[in-house]
């Protein structure tokens, strides 16, 4: 909406005097025009426009108008868009400037010098073998580039021990454009012991993979609890480094016989990639093959 003042416009003097010498003087006050842009209201329709009239009154300072002189400026029909701030929005607060152009391509690198996998290097390093002399000896690994990321079996049907198992095996990776390890399960290894009447379960949580074990054990295991722990990325360009994260327990079997056994863990950083012992109808000892990650780039 504009406040229009009229084109024509005549003063009518207050008094006789006052139009007698305008007449002698042969000049007109007029009165010029000028557009305001003002904010649109709403409620008031496009068409309506506000005349202000601003003249210069003789003689006293009084000034009348000639109703006759207002004219309308019709051509606006509605608000003047010519007079609208390129950097000011319809309802007049500023607009944001725009974002600058991202000099990153689509095959932008969303982590530059960031590694892009980890490998299980170094000779194996084994836990101490824990349990009796019985049954047959065992020894596996997962497949090349594959952790342990947990186990299941079985309890005979009448004794609260283990009487079998088999190792979850899972691939490590990094989540592309970031430093987060995450596991996948990939392969189960061959079932060890005979005893599955009484199945169990014991998986490490989301992410994480199997560093150690601890429990109970007499003639055979009474008790299993796996460690488990995240692979931990930290540091960065030219200094990333890679160590397990904070461990938890996760409980395979759980009796009241044998006796407590010290802590098992994989030494150095290193992570479970297979396991050995000795097996008959049940499980009679039991240890871990580890091997130490190293960041690929």
């Amino acid at each position: 909406m504009h406040l229009v003042t009229a084109e024509r416009f005549s003063l009518q003097p207050s008094t006789s005097r006052d139009a007698a010498s305008r007449e002698k003087s042969g000049r007109r006050a007029e009165h010029k025009v000028r557009r305001i842009p003002v904010d649109p209201d709403p409620k008031v329709s496009a068409r309506t426009y506000i005349v202000v009239v601003l003249g210069l009154a003789a003689g006293c300072g009084r000034f009348g108008y000639d109703p006759e002189a207002l004219e309308i400026d019709a051509s606006v029909a509605g608000p003047d868009t010519s007079y609208i701030d390129a950097d000011v929005g319809a309802d007049g607060d500023p607009l944001a400037d725009a974002a600058p152009p991202s000099d990153a391509g689509p095959d932008a690198d969303p982590c530059p010098g960031c590694p892009t996998g980890i490998a299980l290097v170094g000779p194996v390093s084994s836990t101490p073998q824990i349990g009796g002399t019985g049954g047959t000896a065992f020894a596996e690994s997962c497949p090349a580039g594959q952790v342990i990321i947990g186990y299941q079996g079985g309890r005979p049907a009448t004794f609260n021990f283990m009487g079998s198992f088999r190792a979850l095996c899972g691939t490590v990776s990094i989540a592309p454009g970031t430093v987060t390890v995450t596991m996948s399960a990939t392969t189960q290894l061959p079932l060890r012991g005979m005893s599955t009447d009484k199945p169990w379960s014991a998986p490490c949580p989301a992410d994480m993979l199997v560093v150690g074990f601890g429990g109970r054990c007499g003639q055979f295991f009474d008790e299993v609890i796996f460690r488990c722990a995240p692979l931990v990325i930290s540091g960065g360009p030219g200094a990333y480094t890679i160590a397990t994260g904070n461990v938890v327990l996760v409980t395979a079997v759980t009796g009241p016989g044998g006796q407590p056994f010290a802590e098992q863990l994989c030494a150095g950083g290193r992570v479970a990639t297979g396991d050995f012992g000795r097996e008959g109808l049940y499980i009679d000892a039991f240890g871990l093959q580890c091997r130490r990650p190293q960041l690929v780039f």
